[in-house]
């Protein structure tokens, strides 16, 4: 249960940061734009 358990978390940890190298340029792009 806890090995699973564990490959989730590692797995969860893995997309999360997937996802924010993919929306990184759009939120950099958002705070210039933002901040003139």
């Amino acid at each position: 249960m806890s090995k699973y358990l564990l490959l989730y978390i590692e797995d969860e940890l893995y997309i999360r940061e997937m996802v924010v190298e993919y929306l990184q340029p759009y939120f950099s792009t958002i705070y210039e734009a933002s901040n003139g």
